[in-house]
């Protein structure tokens, strides 16, 4: 038998999907199931599987034992286009007519009956959910998600090693002479949610585009020292719209990407949040005892948090209507977006000025 199989047979594979902060999330995830089932994992990374491209961004955080060696494609998707990171995949089977296999497993995953289908093939889905996530079976064979934001202080030790051994930014701790106060930082999570209307197959309506007068509210509520900055996948136009509300927020003046948002973040005083993978890695990852993070409590359909962290306060959130101007614009991601999908993407190889 080959050894790359007999290594996949011994280890739990962990089903990845989505960007650079959902694979550092399901790495998070991965290590803490490997120290809880005492059993070493591989990584299965699937680039379309949320229906946009976002290829592998963290294969220097993971040795070669746990990462499986080719991108795993969704079935009945004719990998044949090129298309940019973030795009979304127009050939996905998620969007053609008539019924196929990703339908039905919808519709499966809508009638919750997904879990034990899955379950008799070896396969446990955490489903957001803690009690998942502590009591997987141990004769499992893969793992998939939804996975969430939780803290486990041997597993951060273990990721902040990786960070630091591959030269990613620090973005557990805070730096003790950062140059510049941190008031507050606003996640500010627009981009493919801007296709909540146009491809509601994504889920982008569910989770909707944040109304920054709760933003506002926020920040009335407390009294902030220091500047307010805005991390987004859209700085630009996430300025503009806290703008208009009577929020003055600055740009990251650390750099332009996914990492250093997140160290921008981890130096904060305060947090304010939109329902978003990033969020939630930040809420795993950051280890400033003395920051408050707002995060919502439940998405736009209603679907409440199923986790709680400490130093967590969740907010009620309320959405910018369909009418607003944002949803009739084309999201065009930024080049600073791709920036953590390149090979040399350590925190020397991508300080931009």
């Amino acid at each position: 038998m080959p050894s790359y199989k007999r290594r996949s047979s011994e280890r739990i594979i962990v089903k990845s999907t989505g960007g650079a902060a959902a694979q550092v999330l399901t790495l998070l995830s991965a290590i803490y199931v490997s120290k809880t089932l005492k059993k070493p994992f591989l990584l299965r990374h699937y680039p379309y599987g949320t229906g946009g491209y976002y290829p592998f961004a963290i294969s220097s955080l993971l040795n070669s034992l746990e990462l499986e060696n080719e991108y795993q494609l969704t079935k009945g998707f004719d990998d044949s286009s090129k298309i940019s990171v973030g795009a979304i995949a127009e050939n996905h089977p998620i969007f053609k007519s008539g019924m196929n296999r990703e339908k039905i497993f919808e519709f499966l995953r809508k009638i919750q009956i997904d879990s034990f289908l899955l379950r008799i093939r070896g396969e446990w889905a955490i489903k957001y959910s803690a009690n998942r996530l502590n009591n997987i079976p141990q004769n499992s064979k893969m793992i998939s998600g939804g996975y969430f934001p939780f803290r486990d202080s041997e597993s951060i030790r273990d990721l902040a090693s990786r960070f630091k051994k591959s030269g990613f930014p620090n973005i557990f701790y805070p730096e003790p002479d950062l140059g510049f106060e941190v008031g507050a930082v606003i996640h500010y999570r627009l981009g493919n949610k801007r296709t909540a209307f146009s491809h509601p197959e994504l889920g982008g309506a569910v989770n909707g585009i944040i109304d920054p007068l709760i933003f506002k509210e926020i920040l009335n509520t407390n009294n902030v020292k220091g500047e307010i900055y805005v991390v987004s996948d859209e700085p630009e136009l996430a300025k503009q719209l806290l703008n208009e509300v009577g929020i003055k927020a600055i740009f990251n003046p650390l750099g332009k990407n996914l990492w250093f948002d997140l160290k921008l973040m981890a130096n904060s005083k305060l947090l304010i949040c939109p329902w978003s993978t990033v969020s939630q890695l930040a809420i795993s990852c950051i280890q400033n005892e003395n920051i408050e993070i707002y995060y919502p409590d439940q998405t736009g359909d209603g679907s409440r948090a199923k986790w709680k962290v400490e130093n967590v306060i969740f907010y009620t959130p309320k959405y910018l209507p369909p009418s607003h101007r944002i949803f009739n614009e084309a999201f065009v991601s930024l080049d600073s977006n791709h920036e953590v999908y390149k090979e040399n993407n350590s925190e020397d190889g991508i300080n931009e000025s």
